[in-house]
């Protein structure tokens, strides 16, 4: 019997696979891309001269990686993507995220395990700790089911904790749920998530990395994941997040206090959490709140009324609070108003 040839029919992919490989700061991609018509294969096609060309500052250390990347065989790499749905996903693609384009770095190259959709721009990201109290975790999951009922993709980060129940509940709720990775799109971190993402794929939601497959995690590669995370939703509440995130670097966008990117011209500002050290030492309150155009209140019960571009009206979410909270969150009832 003959095998096909996996990378028949592939080269665009391939020549996709090979760009994202190179790791390339966005910036120097771009450029790289636009003055080779916006092809990858014309660009992996040139003299090391017509690189430099293009790339004024290339490093010997940056020439050597493309002359690497050239003559590297990405066979495996395609039996992947075929095998698991998966493809590479460039900035020019249709599919490629319409929030993540006005981002000055947005990745040139996205790997992708399942599909986006338009929808997707109608998205809130849920994300915090990793080692959230019992109560956040559950709040977190219940929340992400509201949202996903009403059709809206909730985005986090697939790591343990919180993020992990926001991926559940939207799979609770038969909703659309986005994992960003800070490592390739094949690399089940943490590998009890394993299951969790391969649900993701099936029940028509998305596993995506902008590395290479194959990446591992590394501490430096989250905090430039987080920026996906944030770029691509209309709100990022945050659920147990620690204080002391905030200060770390590449973090603030994400951390509590709510940080909301800028979007077509508007930014967005919350005041200080809900809930403030009730659940667990380090954390700085048990949820943040979610702007995004219109006003919006956050009330004793943890979430208030919300107003989405997606729903054109506002919603209630009233997540049950352990009585211990109750006078505590009435005096923490806050509101938000465009910066």
């Amino acid at each position: 019997m003959t095998i096909a040839d996996p990378t028949a029919g592939s080269a665009q992919q391939i020549a996709w696979l090979r760009l994202n490989a190179l790791e390339f700061a966005p910036k120097r991609v771009h450029a790289l891309l636009e003055f080779f018509d916006g092809s990858p294969e014309i660009a992996f096609s040139q003299s090391e001269s017509a690189w430099r060309q293009a790339l004024p500052d290339l490093t010997s250390k940056q020439l050597e990686r493309l002359r690497k990347i050239r003559d590297q065989d990405f066979s495996k790499e395609i039996v992947f993507l075929e095998r698991s749905g998966g493809r590479a996903v460039p900035f020019t693609d249709p599919d490629y995220p319409a929030n993540l384009k006005p981002l000055p770095d947005a990745p040139p190259v996205l790997i992708v395990r399942g599909s986006f959709v338009s929808e997707d721009k109608f998205s809130v990201a849920i994300v915090g700790s990793r080692r959230a109290s019992s109560y956040g975790l559950s709040l977190a999951r219940r929340f992400a089911a509201e949202l996903a009922d009403r059709g809206l993709t909730v985005v986090s980060g697939g790591a343990r904790g919180v993020d992990t129940q926001a991926h559940l509940g939207a799979l609770d709720a038969k909703g659309r749920t986005i994992a960003y990775l800070g490592c390739g799109a094949d690399i089940n971190y943490p590998s009890e998530n394993r299951t969790l993402f391969d649900n993701i794929v099936t029940s028509g939601g998305a596993v995506v990395s902008e590395f290479p497959l194959g990446t591992r995690p590394e501490p430096w590669r989250f905090p430039a994941r987080n920026r996906l995370i944030s770029g691509t939703a209309l709100g990022v509440p945050t659920v147990s997040a620690k204080v002391s995130s905030a200060n770390k670097p590449g973090l603030k966008k994400i951390s509590a206090p709510l940080f909301l990117p800028s979007l077509n011209g508007k930014t967005f500002s919350i005041t200080e959490p809900v809930i403030s050290r009730l659940v667990a030492p380090g954390t700085c309150g048990d949820v943040s709140a979610m702007r995004t155009s219109a006003s919006m209140s956050v009330m004793a019960t943890g979430f208030g009324d919300m107003a989405l571009p997606r729903l054109g009206c506002t919603f209630t979410l009233l997540a049950r609070t352990p009585r211990c909270f109750s006078r505590s969150c009435r005096r923490a009832a806050i509101s938000a108003k465009t910066a």
